[in-house]
């Protein structure tokens, strides 16, 4: 099923990409 693995990239992507923004909201001198 195609569909189920790129509905479970598009979820896992946005999911990282929610994480990773508040990680840069709280550590952005870690990350300097």
């Amino acid at each position: 099923m195609p569909w189920a693995i790129f509905a479970s990239a598009l979820l896992l992507t946005s999911l990282n990409d929610s994480v990773i923004e508040g990680f840069m909201r709280k550590c952005p001198l870690f990350l300097q």
